[in-house]
């Protein structure tokens, strides 16, 4: 039990009238007691202080393990997982930490609720349970916060997306190689290619036969049941980002050259380029294949798919655009520049439809789930940020460094993260 009077009682209930006494703190108020929680093996006591902190001791000695800092006002609620392995808190600032136990390192930030978090309890699952007085429970599955590692890339990698079925993930490297992967053991299956330029840009076929892979030496489609190469598409050097149509017919890449282009398949023929000027960054199809959106130094430009004319410019992000997709149902256009912020766009009117401002530096990926219910965004600032589209609010934050690639499980139940590194990780959730 703690308390306002900065005193941490630990009772051993055979004897309960002799408690271990601890003072939280010679400061007033500030160490004040909000909660605590015992570890399920009776080991560790966490407190949760009006400090901010959530500070932990040995049980039994009293003896100051660490505090758990992060928080921006009091904490409120506390609670140990089931395996005692992490740490929830919840806080005036609105959020759930969950923490690492072994090392104190911070591994997830949760949103939802929109008043203090007044309590946190685990359900024997893994579940966890948070209250507010917004006047709402929630569950959470905190497993959205575990992170899957693929270790021991030979080369940083560029480019990740799981296969269709889900049970391949496909890497793009920067030594020029393209390797198969399996997502439940992140075992190596296959390699489709070996050296050559980078690779930095994958799309897989609605059907998932078939693997477009992009960058230095142009667009490849692979054939996954034998590894030939269908098409080699040279026309492009250096492609920075390309899309693939969702019925298959269509091929767009933006390159270093300034240049849009556009192939058909299974012909290979190029339907038409367009110089833009200025280095474009991302590109993607409608998903009705009518309109392609393209983001660069320029800003942001919709392009009728027939002949590659600009049908509108959209203003609003400051300096280079990065990142652009249109959601699923082809209702919002989502775009993400260096000024930090992601702007929504209805695609009725092409009119402003909210900016997400969640990142401290410029947002370099991101990537609807397949719902469309929810946005993923990765910045400069190595953070991650998980957001509901329809209330445009944050619901994750997560600390990612280097994030190169965000791509979704067909299913909408995994995040892949691939930052510029020697490994890939999944978030799961």
């Amino acid at each position: 039990a703690a308390s306002w009077d900065q005193h941490l009682h630990v009772f051993d209930l055979q004897q309960p009238d002799q408690p271990l006494i601890r003072r939280l703190g010679a400061e007033p108020e500030y160490r004040a007691a909000q909660c605590s929680a015992l570890s399920p093996d009776g080991e560790l006591v966490a407190v949760g202080c009006k400090d901010d902190l959530v500070h932990v001791f040995r049980a039994w000695s009293g003896e100051h393990v660490r505090d758990l800092a992060g928080h921006d006002k009091w904490v409120e609620g506390v609670a140990f997982s089931p395996d005692g392995a992490r740490i929830a808190s919840g806080s005036a600032d609105l959020s759930i930490r969950l923490w690492d136990v072994a090392t104190g390192a911070e591994r997830a930030r949760l949103y939802g609720h929109e008043s203090v978090v007044a309590d946190l309890a685990f359900l024997p699952d893994g579940k966890l349970l948070s209250a507010s007085h917004d006047g709402t429970v929630r569950v959470w599955d905190a497993e959205q916060a575990g992170r899957r590692r693929i270790d021991g890339f030979a080369a940083p990698a560029y480019h990740g997306v799981e296969s269709p079925d889900g049970k391949t993930l496909a890497v793009g490297f920067a030594d020029g190689s393209l390797r198969l992967y399996a997502t439940a053991t992140g075992r190596e299956t296959r390699a489709l290619r070996e050296g050559g330029g980078w690779v930095n840009w994958l799309v897989w076929s609605a059907d998932g036969a078939r693997l477009l892979s992009a960058g230095q030496d142009g667009i490849e489609v692979h054939r996954i049941a034998d590894g030939v190469r269908e098409h080699e598409l040279t026309e492009a050097k250096g492609v920075d980002a390309a899309a693939w149509s969702a019925d298959g017919g269509l091929v767009a890449a933006v390159s270093r050259d300034h240049k849009v282009r556009v192939w058909e398949l299974p012909a290979a023929r190029l339907r038409w380029e367009l110089d833009v000027g200025k280095t474009q960054y991302g590109i993607a199809f409608a998903p009705d294949g009518a309109r392609l959106a393209t983001v660069g130094s320029a800003g942001v430009f919709v392009h009728d798919v027939v002949d590659g004319a600009i049908e509108q410019r959209l203003a609003g992000h400051r300096g280079r655009t990065r990142a652009v997709q249109f959601a699923p149902d082809g209702a919002l256009l989502a775009s993400a520049g260096d000024d930090a912020t992601v702007r929504l766009w209805r695609t009725s009117d092409w009119q402003p439809a909210g900016v997400l401002d969640a990142h401290d530096n410029g947002v370099r990926c991101l990537s609807f789930s397949p719902d469309g219910r929810r946005l993923a965004t990765g910045g400069a600032d190595d953070r991650l940020v998980v957001w509901d589209v329809a209330s445009r609010a944050a619901t994750l934050r997560l600390d990612a460094n280097d994030m190169y690639c965000l791509s979704w499980a067909r299913t909408g139940e995994r995040l892949w993260v691939v930052p510029i590194q020697r490994y890939a990780f999944r978030m799961d959730g």
